[in-house]
C-alpha cells in the first residue's frame, strides 16, 4: 500500500495538533480545561477515518490487500518512537521517581511496550488495592494501545469484507459498512448501558471500538456523501463548536465515555467533513504553525505526559509557580517531539534506518520492518520485565522477612507514643515498620477478602473472635471501617466477644446514593440492604461505623442530603435497640509538602527525616469534615470514637508515629499502625456498652 492511494489532507493536521493541544492543556491545568481529554476521543475518529480510507482505497484501486505491507508501515510509523520515549520515560522514573512506584511503573512500561496498556489498567480500576496506585509516566500509552489494537484487528476484518465482497458481488464499501455499522452500534450500546458505571470503562476497547467505528463509517461513505457546500461548511464549524465546548463542558466523575462521548466523536466527524472547503473550520487550522504541531502531534503526545509526572518528582521544579513550570514544560515538549520526528520517526519511517524501504523487493521491505519491529519491542519489554521481576523478587523479600518480624512494643509503641497522659517513649534509630516500599500491601488479607470487590454484588460477613460470645460487635462501612478490623479484632479475642465485619469497598454507611463516573452503584445499595437485614438479625450489642471523607468520593448528594441519608439510615438500627457509634475518620493526607506523592513514597524519599512528610492538622483534619461525626452530634444516641489524637499532635499529623509508617497510601492506615489503636478502641466501646441500649431505661 502506497501513501499515493489518497491525497494529502492538511485540513487533518490541524485537526490532530487541536486534539492533541487539548489533551496537552487538561494535563497541565486540568481545573480549566476540564474536557481536555476529549482530544483522545478525536484522535481515535481521525485514526479510524484515515485507516479505513487508506486500506478501501488500495482495495479498489488494485483488487486487493496487503496486510504484511500495512503493518509493516504502521510499525515503522508508530514502534521506533515510542519505544525510545518508554526506555527514556523507565530511565526517568528510575531516577527521579520513588521506589515505591517502579514495580508499577515496570509492569505498565511491559504492557505499553506490548500494546495493551489499557488492558493492564482495566486490571488496576478493578482491583481495589491497585486503584489507589500513583499515575505512572507511560499510563497515557492506553490510547495508543487501543488504536494499535484497532490497526491490528481493522484491516483483518476489511481483508474478511473484500473476500465477501467479491464472493457475493456487492461493493466493497457496502459489505465494509454493515460491519463498521454493527460495531458502532454495539460497542455504542456497551459503553452506554452494559459497563456505565464501571471504572474499567473508561480505558476498554469495547467501550472505545464505536468512537473508531465513527471515523470508518464516514471513510465507506465518503463518495456517497452529497451534502451542499452550505451544509458541509456549517456542519465543519458545528463540529468545532462541539470539540472545544466539550473541553470546558466535559468533565471527570461523570459517565465516560457513554453518550456524552458523542459530542466531541461527532464533532470531530462534523469537522471532518469539511474537506478543506474555503471557510470551513478544520482549514483554519491547516495553516502554520498549527499545521506543525499537527505533524509532531504523535510525538507531542508521548512525551508530554512522562515529562509532567517527572517533573512533579523534583523538588526544585515543583516548587516552581504553575505558569512557570507549565511553560518549560510546554517548551521541552516541543522541542523533544521536534526532534523525535526529524530523528527517530522520519528516518525509521523513510529515511536511513527504513531498512529495505528503497528496495524493489517487497519481501526485503517487509522482513526489515517485522524485524525492526522485533528489536525494538523486545528490548522495551526485556528492560521493563527485568526491572519488574527484580523490583518483584525485592518486595518478596521484604514482605517475607517482615511477616515473620515482630514489632517489640518498646521499639514500635505506634498510637501510644501520642498518649497524652503518657506517651510513650520512641527509641531513636530504629527502621521504620513497615518498610514504605511494602507499605501499601500492610493490611488484613482476610478482612479484605471479606470487604471483596468493588462492582460485586456480594455481600460476605465474616466472624472473628469468640463466635459464640455473649457481646457481639458488628463493625459495617467502606474500606476506611475495615482498616479497624485488627484492632476489634484483637479486643473481641481479648474480651470473648463475637467480632462481625461487613464493609465494601467505597461505599458509605448511609440512605442515600453513591455514584461512580455518573452512574449509581447498584451494588452499594443492595449491599445496605442486606446489611440491614443481617445485622437486625444478630442484633448486637453495638453497630460501629465509619467511612471516609465525602471529598474521597467522586459524586456524593448535597452535605445536608448525606446528613439526612446518614440520620436515616442509623436510625432503623436504632428502633431496632441496637446501639450505634460512628468512629471519627482519620486525616486524609494531601496538600504540601509533597502533595503529588503517596505518604509512604515520600517516607522512604525520606527516611532519615519522615517528619518532612507531616501535614498540618488543620489542613488535612480540622478544615475537613466529617459529616458522619456531624451527623452523629445532632442525634441523641450515637456517640463519637474520636482517635484524631492518635494521629496528629496539636499542629501536625506525622506519617510517621511511633516507628510505624501511619499510612499505606493517603488516607488508609497501615495494620501494622491500627493494631495499635486497639487499647483506645478497647476503653472507649466499654464505656459504650455500660449505656443502656436504646429503648432500655
Amino acid at each position: 500500500m502506497r501513501a499515493a492511494l489518497l491525497p494529502f489532507r492538511p485540513d487533518l493536521q490541524g485537526l490532530r495538533a487541536l486534539a492533541v493541544i487539548l489533551v496537552f492543556l487538561f494535563h497541565l491545568w486540568p481545573e480549566i480545561f476540564k474536557g481536555g481529554f476529549v482530544g483522545v476521543d478525536a484522535f481515535f475518529v481521525i485514526s479510524g477515518f484515515l485507516i479505513t480510507s487508506l486500506l478501501i482505497a488500495e482495495i479498489e484501486q488494485t483488487g486487493r490487500l496487503d496486510l504484511a505491507d500495512f503493518w509493516s508501515r504502521r510499525l515503522r510509523r508508530l514502534l521506533p518512537a515510542a519505544t525510545v520515549v518508554l526506555l527514556v520515560s523507565l530511565y526517568l522514573a528510575l531516577r527521579f521517581i520513588p521506589e515505591t512506584e517502579w514495580i508499577n511503573t515496570a509492569k505498565q512500561v511491559l504492557g505499553s511496550a506490548l500494546y495493551v496498556q489499557n488492558w493492564v489498567l482495566v486490571t488496576q480500576s478493578v482491583d481495589y488495592l491497585a486503584r489507589e496506585s500513583s499515575a505512572t509516566v507511560v499510563q497515557h500509552y492506553w490510547s495508543l494501545s487501543i488504536e494499535e489494537q484497532f490497526y491490528f484487528a481493522w484491516p483483518v476484518i476489511i481483508f474478511l469484507c473484500a473476500w465477501l465482497s467479491r464472493k457475493s458481488g456487492f461493493a466493497i464499501r457496502s459489505v465494509t459498512a454493515i460491519y463498521a455499522a454493527a460495531i458502532f452500534v454495539t460497542s455504542l450500546l456497551w459503553s452506554i448501558f452494559a459497563t456505565r458505571g464501571a471504572p474499567e470503562a473508561y480505558f476498554t476497547t469495547t467501550t472505545r471500538a464505536w468512537e473508531l467505528a465513527i471515523g470508518a463509517t464516514l471513510a465507506i461513505l465518503w463518495p456517497r456523501i452529497a451534502l451542499p457546500r452550505a451544509v458541509r461548511i456549517g456542519l465543519s464549524w458545528l463540529g468545532f463548536a462541539l470539540l472545544v465546548a466539550s473541553a470546558f463542558l466535559i468533565r471527570q466523575g461523570i459517565a465516560f465515555p457513554g453518550w456524552i462521548a458523542t459530542l466531541p466523536t461527532f464533532g470531530t466527524a462534523f469537522m471532518i467533513l469539511g474537506n478543506q472547503l474555503p471557510g470551513a473550520s478544520a482549514t483554519l487550522l491547516s495553516v502554520q504553525p498549527i499545521r506543525f504541531i499537527g505533524d509532531i502531534s504523535y510525538a507531542v503526545y508521548l512525551w508530554h505526559w512522562p515529562l509532567i509526572i517527572v517533573a512533579k518528582q523534583i523538588p526544585q521544579l515543583a516548587a516552581w509557580p504553575a505558569w512557570r513550570l507549565n511553560t518549560a514544560l510546554f517548551a521541552a515538549t516541543l522541542l523533544l517531539s521536534v526532534v523525535t520526528k526529524y530523528l527517530i520517526e522520519d528516518p525509521f519511517r523513510s529515511g536511513f534506518l527504513a531498512f529495505g524501504l528503497k528496495s524493489n523487493k517487497r519481501r526485503r521491505f517487509i522482513y526489515g520492518s517485522f524485524a525492526t519491529a522485533f528489536v525494538l519491542i523486545a528490548a522495551a519489554s526485556g528492560i521493563s520485565a527485568y526491572t519488574w521481576v527484580k523490583e518483584e523478587r525485592l518486595e518478596a523479600e521484604l514482605k517475607a522477612k517482615e511477616r515473620v518480624a515482630i514489632y517489640p512494643k518498646s521499639e514500635y509503641p505506634g498510637a501510644a507514643a501520642l498518649d497524652p497522659l503518657e506517651p510513650a517513649p520512641v527509641p531513636a534509630g530504629i527502621e521504620i515498620k513497615p518498610n514504605p516500599l511494602i507499605a501499601e500491601w500492610d493490611m488484613n488479607g482476610t478482612h479484605a477478602r471479606c470487604m471483596g470487590r468493588t462492582g460485586s454484588f456480594k455481600v460476605n460477613p465474616c466472624e472473628f473472635g469468640d463466635k459464640n460470645g455473649k457481646t457481639i460487635i458488628v463493625l459495617a462501612g467502606d474500606s476506611h471501617a475495615m482498616q479497624y478490623g485488627t484492632a476489634l479484632e484483637k479486643v473481641a479475642k481479648l474480651h470473648a466477644w463475637r467480632l462481625v465485619i461487613l464493609t465494601k469497598p467505597a461505599c458509605p454507611f448511609g440512605d442515600f446514593p453513591v455514584y461512580w463516573e455518573g452512574a449509581l452503584r447498584g451494588e452499594c445499595e443492595h449491599w445496605k440492604k442486606e446489611s440491614l437485614k443481617i445485622i437486625a438479625a444478630l442484633k448486637p450489642d453495638l453497630l460501629i461505623t465509619t467511612g471516609a471523607r465525602a471529598r474521597i468520593y467522586q459524586q456524593l448528594p448535597a452535605k445536608d442530603k448525606q446528613i439526612e441519608g446518614y440520620k436515616n439510615y442509623w436510625q432503623k438500627y436504632l428502633d431496632k435497640g441496637i446501639r450505634v457509634a460512628v468512629i471519627r475518620d482519620n486525616p486524609l493526607m494531601t496538600g504540601e509538602p509533597h502533595a503529588w506523592m503517596s505518604v509512604p513514597a515520600c517516607v522512604y524519599r525520606n527516611l532519615a527525616k519522615p517528619a518532612e512528610c507531616a501535614k498540618l492538622r488543620k489542613r488535612v483534619l480540622e478544615d475537613m469534615p466529617d459529616l458522619m461525626v456531624t451527623t452523629a452530634q445532632q442525634m441523641q444516641n450515637v456517640p463519637v470514637i474520636d482517635l484524631s489524637d492518635r494521629f496528629c499532635g496539636k499542629d501536625l499529623c506525622p506519617a510517621v508515629v511511633g516507628n510505624i509508617l501511619v499510612y499505606r497510601d493517603n488516607h488508609h492506615v497501615t495494620d501494622a499502625y491500627g493494631v495499635t489503636l486497639a487499647p483506645y478502641l478497647d476503653k472507649e466501646i466499654k464505656k459504650i456498652l455500660k449505656k443502656p441500649a436504646p429503648g432500655q431505661t
